[in-house]
């Protein structure tokens, strides 16, 4: 059994999954921006944003601005619709949300990857998985 090569090929495959996730978030991205209403809608809410934080530092009234905002989002969420998309579908959709598909947290192996490197040592080990070996159905006759 070859460890150095069972992580091999999950790196391989926990980054195929992550690239995956991260394309099709960023096709989307740029289908939304290709309409243009959209793109400039994006550069409202940021100039809003920005705008309503000042305000706040120096205590002035922001209710036109939280008003012009909601506005700004409201017509964001229309186009998306328009184009079979939400706003979740503008971010990357991994399937393990504790390290985003890498297989690490930090330095530490997170259990999504433990838990594809252990189905691998026991596939290379030649047992299935997917069957109960336990020893309540162990068979002694084989041991003879």
């Amino acid at each position: 059994m070859n460890f150095k090569e069972i992580n091999k090929r999950l790196q391989l495959e926990f980054s195929k999954k992550k690239i995956k996730a991260d394309w099709t978030a960023n096709q989307n991205r740029k289908r939304a921006n290709s309409v243009p209403a959209y793109a400039k809608l994006s550069v409202l809410e940021k100039e809003i944003m920005f705008e309503l934080a000042r305000c706040k530092v120096n205590k002035q009234p922001t209710t036109e601005l939280a008003n012009a905002l909601k506005t700004a989002r409201t017509e964001k969420l229309k186009i998306l619709k328009a184009l079979n998309l939400t706003e979740a579908d503008l971010e990357p959709k991994y399937s393990c949300k504790k390290c985003n598909d890498v297989g690490f947290v930090g330095s530490n192996m997170c259990d999504c990857y433990r838990k594809r490197r252990n189905e691998e040592i026991v596939k290379e080990c030649g047992l299935d998985i997917n069957k109960n070996a336990t020893f309540a159905n162990f068979n002694t006759a084989i041991c003879k």
